[in-house]
């Protein structure tokens, strides 16, 4: 079986989902195309629930297999990268040319996909639901019924594998080192400070095997997230719940503003986590292993001008931070804004794109908070113009 999840690996564009390309998907996008997979006779597809706004809620289920996982998806209506992987798995199964990988995985495991957690967010590009309520945060109270529905389907099932699929932001980068984290794993906590659960140290070493296989080959940032307990947390509360748990988390990657080489990191870590619960190569993860993956950090802007003077001092060096964030207007389209998030010595941050503005100063006053519009001058040189965090 491991030849052919690399030969998938490899082939990876060949299963790429041509109706999925935008890194945004909402909900009237995505409906046509869970539909289509209504035809495809090794998935189930079926309501399980439906959001505040009444929009169905799905699951998908592929295999027959003895080993049960629950993978959900779009919990924040704005972190689509998982759904779009999703998408190209079951492209991958449907591939006359890995019917043997499909039917292989379907003897072993069975996957419950519920992509779209939340639709009302996913259709207004927001991260909350459209009561604004963050239902990631929601685990303990559970007013949400899209959080009802994800707890409901999991105390029914009793999973023996649980995979809690997120984005996140840019500002995230490989702790020390100039690299978007394009990938972060955790294995949620359970409060428990004095040692690791059964179950949080399975999750790690199958984490351990994914970074691995990751590291031989691709030149992406791997990180993981520190093991602070979150008690109104999704993963934190279904790991306390005793079902193993782990949190992926698709990052960006420089000159990819659509996250499409997240996307095929996320394909591969669904495709090789099926593999590895299938065959039980998990438990040749180590711990220890885990533990040595870097931390996630959050040094990384969208934009980082470095060694410029400010306009009412030619004393004063400051380096400007600028983030990017995205709305959709009222066509529909995805906007992005910028502001300047930080200014002063960031010499030990980083940027997506970094612009050296030594010898130069500007010409206006900025502020924090405010849109990142300004002009750059030199003696000797052309003028540096940013509209909007972008160098024109």
């Amino acid at each position: 079986m491991k030849k052919l999840i690399n030969e998938a690996s490899e082939n990876y564009r060949d299963f790429k989902h041509p109706n999925i390309n935008s890194k945004k998907l909402t909900y009237t996008e995505f409906a046509p195309q869970l539909e289509k997979l209504k035809a495809l006779n090794f998935l189930t597809v079926k309501q399980i629930g439906v959001s505040i706004e009444r929009r169905p809620i799905h699951s998908i289920r592929f295999g027959k297999g003895p080993k049960k996982i629950i993978l959900w998806t779009q919990m924040h209506g704005n972190e689509a990268t998982a759904t779009r992987a999703l998408f190209d798995f079951f492209s991958l199964l449907q591939s006359s040319g890995f019917s043997e990988l499909r039917n292989q995985l379907s003897n072993k495991i069975e996957l419950i996909a519920i992509p779209m957690l939340n639709p009302d967010g996913a259709e207004r590009y927001q991260r909350r639901t459209a009561l604004d309520i963050d239902p990631n945060r929601d685990a303990v109270r559970q007013q949400t019924p899209e959080i009802q529905t994800l707890f409901s389907i999991i105390e029914a099932e009793k999973p023996d594998w649980c995979f809690n699929m997120h984005d996140q932001r840019n500002l995230f980068n490989v702790s020390g080192e100039n690299t978007p984290a394009t990938i972060s794993f955790l294995s949620p906590s359970t409060n428990d400070k004095t040692h690791f659960t059964t179950n949080q140290k399975e999750a790690m070493q199958l984490i351990d095997c994914l970074t691995s296989d990751f590291a031989k080959k691709a030149s992406v940032g791997i990180a993981r997230f520190t093991h602070e307990f979150y008690p109104t947390a999704t993963g934190d509360n279904i790991q306390k719940m005793g079902f193993r748990t782990v949190l992926v988390e698709s990052g960006g990657f420089r000159g990819d503003s659509n996250r499409n080489v997240s996307r095929e990191v996320c394909f591969n870590a669904i495709v090789n986590a099926c593999y590895l619960i299938a065959s039980d190569s998990w438990n040749k993860g180590a711990v220890d292993n885990y533990l040595k993956i870097p931390e996630n950090d959050t040094k990384l802007f969208d934009v980082l001008v470095k060694n410029v003077m400010l306009n009412n001092s030619k004393r004063t060096l400051v380096d400007i931070g600028v983030e990017y964030s995205e709305t959709l207007n009222s066509s529909g389209q995805v906007v992005v804004t910028s502001i300047i998030k930080d200014l002063g010595d960031l010499s030990h941050y980083f940027g997506y794109q970094e612009i050296d503005a030594k010898g130069g100063q500007l010409t206006t006053t900025i502020s924090l908070g405010l849109e990142a519009n300004f002009e750059i001058e030199f003696e000797n040189k052309p003028t540096i113009l940013v509209r909007n965090g972008c160098m024109k």
